[in-house]
């Protein structure tokens, strides 16, 4: 209904980098290109020294979703009828082309989401560069998974080593 109204000329469902999870915009595809993605995750898998770390409860939690994925990937129809009817699917690095089966690898692209342009140094009024302090960002959910306690004590470190006072973390 939303394709006659508006007459789109792309459907881009945009992931929370699920390459796992089906999308219902797949079925705008016979009426515009359709884009999904970024995607990845499936290819992720969690150090045994992270998972050595976790109490019980999220090694299970870990074990059980991991699991979940890996059935998803293998038996959703819904899944599988995503990835046919994507004209490209963006991966959100090389090695999340690997989750993606060979026979849509084709139509695949590694894309790079993160990170810092040229635009965005730091300019003041005359146009000149200045010094800005160096800061991380972060964002996601906060669950075990994610590895925020590593990033919150491996940026603890780095300031201690580097004795940058004016380094932050977002």
């Amino acid at each position: 209904r939303l394709q006659r109204e508006h007459q789109f000329d792309i459907v881009h469902h945009v992931t929370f980098v699920n390459d796992w999870m089906p999308s219902g915009a797949a079925g705008a595809a016979s009426c515009a290109p359709f884009v999904w993605g970024p995607v990845g995750g499936s290819t992720h898998i969690m150090p045994p020294v992270m998972i050595e770390s976790l109490p019980p409860r999220f090694r299970r939690y870990e074990a059980i979703r991991k699991t979940s994925q890996q059935l998803m990937l293998r038996l959703d129809p819904l899944l599988a009828r995503t990835r046919r009817h994507a004209t490209v699917i963006l991966a959100y690095t090389d090695e999340a082309l690997d989750g993606i089966p060979a026979r849509h690898r084709g139509k695949a692209r590694s894309i790079v989401h993160i990170g810092v342009s040229e635009a965005d140094v730091a300019v003041d009024e005359t146009g000149s560069e200045k010094a800005v302090p160096f800061t991380v960002v972060s964002g996601g959910r906060l669950v075990h998974w994610k590895g925020l306690d590593l990033l919150i004590e491996g940026f603890a470190e780095f300031v201690s080593e580097t004795r940058q006072t004016d380094a932050r973390l977002v």
